[in-house]
């Protein structure tokens, strides 16, 4: 993967921050509104300049899903800070949207209880569970992975992220592919898409005779459209916004059996599928009221028989949108008949899987457990190494600093013999606290070297 170059962050006080909206927190119609600041280039620029990466004072990455808009930050940034600029974001969501949200005026407090805030140890913690899946609705889903690793290229391509989120991504993929490899958590991987359409089985039985209509022509929509087919369906039509998109998934989904519509086509015929899926990176409605009202009003025009048969079937319409943004109007679930369900209610249909998966959960979390420690002490331990390296430094400056200044007196001590005594005197003078260090390493004791070399020698220092 191409590493980008980044503001250098200040180390002084920055730490790993993970943070964000998720789904068990914050309600759906609230994330969307900041998943627009990922989609927008504009938004995404002024929301990192308000985090401060612009200025050289963060490195961050932005984690956008279906049930999350997190935030991975190496910086200074405390809670109350992130909690003003989620705030911000908001109404400058509204602004370029040019109108107000039912969170336009919502206050700090309230706004607290729907984020959450993880630093240091904590927040690697998280990160690492996240890359992971063992944070996400459908445990062990295969989908997450690939999306933080998709995030974090992004935020490498556009300066956002250098050397200090660098060390900490790259471990939560090792960690990721320890606990796929490890544990059954992945094992016979399900996703949203999965949940999708176990939602529609706990309202209809058989699928073989039922219409079903697939809306979009990503990853999910495949994920979809094959779980429909190993379900019963005889058949799954596919629609997209790019007619071009969804005859490519058709070709990709081949031999199963798939028939393509136009967009538009598909909104004119809605009454005729039993069945809708719509999973799309649509920033806005694709399926209204009005869809249906003119839906209704086709059907008529085509057959009055039909339009009887489809008044007294009695039988209901089933629309799961897995969307964020949300591609449906929420106003279509109060029409008669119709039953719509957005990613936060896969929640409820999600809980036999988590169940299921508890004890490869507890597999996982173990290994996360000890990659922390392991993590953490491997840190510590170059940190004091590097402070070793730097009172070597120190002290060869000094020394060598005091021996030239007597090759001047003296003519035939020269500035290579200067050079050659003051490397000898120096790593005569290093290797007692090197030991010391070195036996502290082995006994746990990580900190005692570095902070008494930065107390005795390099604070003084930059005090005089």
């Amino acid at each position: 993967m191409k590493r980008s170059s980044a503001p250098a962050v200040p180390l002084s006080n920055s730490k790993l921050i993970y943070t964000g909206a998720h789904y068990l927190l914050c309600p759906v119609e609230l994330r969307e509104i900041w998943s627009k600041v990922y989609a927008n280039e504009d938004l995404r620029s002024e929301f990192m300049e308000l985090l401060g990466v612009s200025r050289g004072q963060a490195e961050a990455v932005i984690i956008s899903t279906c049930n999350r808009f997190d935030l991975v930050i190496y910086g200074t940034l405390g809670f109350k800070d992130i909690i003003e600029i989620f705030g911000v974001m908001i109404k400058k969501v509204e602004d370029t949207e040019g109108k107000k949200t039912s969170f336009s005026n919502l206050d700090q407090a309230t706004l607290e209880t729907y984020l959450r805030f993880y630093e240091g140890q904590e927040a690697a913690a998280m990160l690492f569970a996240v890359s992971s899946s063992l944070d996400s609705l459908v445990l062990g889903e295969p989908h997450i992975l690939g999306q933080i690793k998709t995030a974090f290229a992004q935020s490498l391509s556009q300066g956002c992220c250098g050397p200090q989120l660098d060390i900490f991504f790259s471990k939560a993929f090792s960690v990721a592919k320890r606990v796929r490899n490890e544990t059954n958590l992945a094992k016979n991987g399900v996703s949203i898409g999965h949940a999708a359409v176990e939602v529609a089985r706990k309202i209809f039985d058989d699928f073989s005779k039922l219409n079903v209509l697939v809306v979009g022509a990503g990853e999910m929509a495949k994920v979809v459209a094959k779980h429909f087919v190993a379900c019963g369906a005889s058949s799954v039509n596919l629609t997209n916004r790019s007619l071009q998109n969804a005859q490519l998934l058709a070709k990709e989904l081949a031999p199963f059996p798939t028939r393509v519509l136009k967009l538009e086509d598909a909104l004119k015929d809605l009454f005729d599928f039993n069945i809708i899926i719509v999973a799309t990176s649509s920033q806005q409605f694709l399926i209204t009221c009005e869809d249906f009202k003119s839906a209704s009003k086709s059907l008529k025009k085509r057959s009055l028989i039909a339009e009887l048969k489809r008044m007294s079937r009695g039988q209901p319409q089933v629309i799961v949108d897995i969307s964020v943004p949300r591609n449906v109007d929420p106003e279509v679930g109060k029409l008669d008949d119709m039953f719509l369900f957005d990613v936060d209610d896969l929640d409820k249909v999600m809980t036999e899987n988590r169940a299921s998966r508890k004890e490869a959960a507890v597999a996982a979390q173990v290994i996360i457990d000890s990659e922390i420690i392991s993590f953490f002490d491997g840190q510590k331990i170059r940190e004091s190494l590097n402070q070793i390296g730097k009172f070597h430094a120190f002290i060869h400056e000094i020394v060598l600093h005091s021996l030239e200044q007597e090759s001047t007196k003296n003519p035939k001590f020269t500035k290579d013999r200067a050079t050659i005594l003051a490397k000898s005197i120096a790593k005569k003078i290093i290797s007692s606290p090197a030991a010391m260090a070195r036996r502290n390493l082995h006994q746990g004791n990580t900190d005692a070297v570095s902070l008494s070399l930065d107390e005795l020698f390099f604070k003084k220092t930059k005090e005089t």
